[in-house]
């Protein structure tokens, strides 16, 4: 695409001029206040209107002008009135908003250095995407968030390795205090030792032997009532859980995690396809879309059938005009009272016959049915205010925005399908322990009864020790009579007996331990968890720098042709694939762009918009720059002036600049086209 005329009414301070910019390359030169900016802001304005206020010059309601384009063959011509642009844009321009035009075709030094419009998504795309793969930087992005939650950064991040480490490193603490009691055992067991052989020199005989068996009974009393309180205990608990289901539970949860994160994402896709709707119902636009076919298919046709309607009728009418005027005039010149009244009533029946045929010529029937065709549809899809053209372009832009709703509709049903299923079988299995309640109840009553079993072992063995039945609580002799001595010294044995059990009985500690061993599985189950996510995410990486490496994006190669060009090869372009940024190496190394000095910056996106321009198909966009080279040093101008006459060979350059080294530098060039405009250069 080029331009081939501008033509200016009215505009700022510029009234009736008119220019014709070569093929190649254009140079506008002269003083400041000359125009230059003007003109360069009227094209701008044609080719890409905005709603943006902060303009020169300002927007006012009798900026008129035109501009003639020519692409592949064909004539174009937008016409600027006030602040629309109307008429038909070549396809070059279709879609593209007016943000990336001006950052990257239509530029000034400071559109230049701005790196917004590189954020575009098709802009992105064509500059550092993957080939096939432009979802894997999500991909890898939302397995580095799972690495997060699941492993963490350091010992202090909020992740479940964090957790269950710190649960561990309280059962060791609490496994660790009771293990320190053990060094009281040897104490109480000299003092048992001393108690026993006191009370057995004051037993002799029977007497001594029911004595004694009085005495085990009364120093075990507390662990028979323990052993009822623990009976009652166990018969009161549940059923519990057994380790199946524990691995079924894990399994089930972790379907439905990952099926809520599907689903999640493919409704933040529904609700981004919802809004490039524009609020349009889907089915509305869908419903329409054979219309908006016929609309297209039509188009030709009926701007054929207005050009020819106003011509119809007019042969007949004319012919019978004439006709009365020469039966008048020949009335007339015989003295012929009724040829000359005859030819009158003629010529006023064919003048009436011929307003009549042009009041009904415009529009023909054809034409009359596309237009009401039309008018449906634009009033169903909410368009208004906007010419035939525009309002076709945007009813086909709207249904294909409407077929991407669809899908990403579809898409989204089955990913809720598939987290209701897998929320369904969860509470399936639920459903036989009462729901997630009764869950949690019945794992709490299978560790519950596994500490109190352990601990009914112990005491059993200690009535055992004891030479006593377990399961016998009454004793069988009466109480005996004796000294308070006696009575006292069985009272101090039970005590001191109690205390060494409790030392060495290990059901607390042994309930610790199997607390401890399924926080280690749980651990584990957490480590492999991480190990996969931190798998994929090295494996989201390789694959895009594998792809970016081998498939090398034709916009990025140019650029970093000309950036190479333009600093005697020491500067290179390198896309970040993972993060979808633009990095520059450099012998020193790979930075990004915030990070280069403002020369080197400016030759960066120089190169980049440059390749854009040039890469944008075989009818590329024209460049349009107004002085972006004034703060570049002597030997930068001078690349870059070589640079844009090399790339004039095959897109359009328009440059305007009141710089006199410029202008220099670019009149050594045979084939540069100048236009002067004022007198004299800065």
């Amino acid at each position: 695409m080029r331009i081939t005329g501008i033509r200016v009414r009215s505009f700022g301070a510029l009234n009736d001029v008119g220019m014709d910019p070569a093929p190649g390359l254009n140079v506008f030169h002269g003083p400041n206040e000359s125009g230059k900016t003007t003109v360069m802001e009227f094209v701008r304005r044609c080719m890409s209107p905005t709603r943006q206020t902060r303009l020169y010059p300002a927007w006012d309601r009798t900026d008129s002008g035109r501009l003639l384009l020519e692409e592949d063959g064909s004539v174009y011509e937008l016409e600027l009135k006030g602040r629309n642009a109307v008429g038909t844009y070549p396809p070059s321009l279709e879609g593209m908003s007016p943000a990336v035009f001006r950052g990257l075709f239509a530029m000034n030094p400071g559109d230049l250095v701005d790196a917004t419009p590189l954020k575009d998504d098709g802009v992105k795309a064509s500059m550092v995407g993957v080939p096939g793969g432009d979802s894997v930087p999500e991909a890898i992005r939302l397995c580095e968030d799972r690495v997060d939650s699941i492993l963490g950064r350091t010992d202090r991040s909020r992740s479940e390795l964090n957790a269950v480490d710190s649960r561990i490193d309280g059962l060791d603490s609490r496994i660790a205090a009771l293990r320190s009691e053990a060094g009281r055992y040897g104490e109480l067991a000299g003092r048992r030792n001393a108690i026993l052989e006191e009370m057995g020199s004051m037993a002799s005989g029977a007497a001594g032997r029911d004595r004694r068996l009085y005495d085990a009974y009364a120093s075990n009393r507390g662990n028979y009532d323990r052993l009822a309180e623990i009976s009652e205990a166990l018969d009161a608990l549940g059923p519990g859980v057994s380790d199946g289901d524990v691995d079924t539970y894990r399994f089930l949860s972790s379907a439905v995690e990952r099926a809520g994160a599907v689903m999640a994402s493919t409704a933040d896709s529904l609700e981004d396809a919802r809004a490039r709707l524009g609020g349009v119902p889907p089915d509305v636009i869908l419903s329409r879309r054979d219309d908006v076919d016929a609309l297209v298919r039509g188009q030709t046709a009926y701007e054929r059938d207005l050009r020819s309607g106003s011509r119809r009728g007019f042969p007949v009418a004319a012919a019978v005009a004439l006709a009365g005027a020469v039966l008048a005039a020949a009335g007339a010149a015989t003295g012929s009272v009724g040829l000359t009244a005859v030819g009158a009533v003629a010529a006023v029946a064919g003048l009436v016959l011929h307003i009549r045929r042009r009041r009904s010529a415009v529009p023909v029937a054809g034409a009359t049915d596309y237009e009401s065709l039309y008018g449906r549809t634009a009033s169903a899809f909410g368009i208004v205010n906007e010419g035939m053209d525009a309002g076709i372009s945007r009813m086909r832009a709207l249904c294909r925005n409407a077929e991407d709703f669809a899908s990403a509709e579809e898409a989204h049903g089955r990913s809720s399908s598939a987290y209701t299923e897998a929320e369904l079988s969860l509470t399936k299995f639920l459903a036989g322990y009462g729901g997630e309640r009764g869950w949690e109840e019945a794992v709490s009553d299978s560790e519950t009864r596994r500490a109190l079993e352990s601990e009914r072992a112990v005491v059993r063995r200690a009535v055992s020790d004891a030479g006593l039945d377990p399961d016998e609580p009454r004793c069988p002799v009466p109480a005996p009579t004796g000294s308070d001595r006696s009575s006292e010294l069985a009272r101090e044995l039970g005590s001191v007996e109690e205390r060494m059990h409790s030392i060495t009985d290990d059901a607390e500690l042994n309930s610790l331990m199997d607390a401890r061993a399924f926080e280690e599985t749980r651990r584990d189950d957490v480590l492999r968890r991480g190990a996969v996510a931190l798998i994929a995410a090295e494996l989201g990486r390789m694959a895009c720098y594998d792809a970016s490496s081998e498939v090398r994006p034709g916009v990025l190669t140019r650029a970093d042709g000309y950036l190479r060009r333009m600093t005697d090869g020491r500067y290179r372009i390198h896309p970040d694939s993972v993060q979808g940024e633009v990095s520059v190496e450099s012998p020193d190394g790979a930075k990004g762009l915030s990070m280069c000095s403002s020369g080197l910056r400016s030759q960066v996106m120089l190169s980049i918009k440059l390749a854009m321009a040039v890469e944008s198909g075989r009818s590329g966009v024209p460049l349009i720059l107004d002085d972006v080279l004034l703060d570049y040093d002597s030997v930068r101008k001078g690349a870059a002036c070589d640079l844009l006459h090399e790339v004039s060979s095959e897109v359009q350059v328009l440059y305007f600049t009141c710089d006199r080294e410029t202008y220099n530098l670019f009149m050594r060039y045979d084939d540069c086209n100048e236009f002067k405009m004022g007198i004299g250069l800065n």
